[in-house]
């Protein structure tokens, strides 16, 4: 489990990544540790004519800074739940005995071929166990996360030097638009001195917690 090295798909672990959150090490040695004695099976693309062998294709921790749990999503080389046999099922099961790690688990279904992480097909989502949205508060709005949802890696940064320097170079009163905006990290955070704010964003998903998130601000 890691990242990809430069320009192709061998996988790095990187256990000592200075950006990680350290809980993240923790639940990667959990998470690797169960897959090893399930033995889950690694995803291989194509090769020798032999179509794409194994099960889990990606994963994706998101840690929710208040609790220091994780957010986990397992991309899973199947079509359906169905057709996952009993390798997840089991390894979710074990996962759950450490409640203290996990914020919740979910699975994305994917087997087309090529680079692309998530299939974003509503059926190709579910949640097996625990929350569906992860809470951060991240300047002066709560925000919710789905694993649908794109979130910055290191939220400590972007949240202490990234929305500072963004927001400062905002004139008052003024009209802002936030294009590719997620969630509107950053544009809801502009609010408290804008004119108004326009966030823009083609996932779906963001359309079902935007409003809840934008109720969070403070009324004045």
């Amino acid at each position: 489990l890691g990242l990809y090295k430069a320009g192709s798909h061998v996988v790095e672990p990187i256990p000592n990544c200075a950006v990680h959150h350290p809980n993240i090490n923790i639940a990667i040695d959990e998470l690797k540790q169960h897959a090893l004695q399930l033995n889950v099976r690694g995803y291989e693309e194509a090769k020798n004519g032999l179509p794409p062998q194994g099960e889990l294709r990606y994963i994706q921790m998101s840690v929710e800074r208040g609790t220091g749990k994780i957010q986990l999503v397992l991309v899973w080389n199947a079509a359906t739940y169905k057709d996952c046999e009993q390798t997840l099922p089991r390894l979710v099961k074990r996962l759950k005995g450490r409640p203290d790690i996990w914020h919740s688990v979910h699975v994305n279904f994917q087997t087309s071929e090529g680079n692309t992480i998530f299939n974003y097909n509503a059926k190709a989502w579910k949640s097996l166990w625990g929350p569906s949205l992860l809470r951060e508060k991240i300047g002066n709005v709560t925000f919710f996360f789905q694993p649908q949802i794109f979130r910055q890696a290191n939220l400590n940064e972007f949240e202490a030097s990234i929305i500072p320097t963004v927001l400062s170079h905002i004139p008052p009163n003024s009209t802002v638009s936030e294009l590719y905006s997620g969630i509107g990290t950053v544009g809801l955070n502009a609010a408290a001195t804008a004119k108004e704010v326009y966030c823009s964003d083609n996932n779906e998903y963001v359309d079902e917690v935007f409003d809840k998130c934008a109720d969070s601000l403070p009324e004045e």
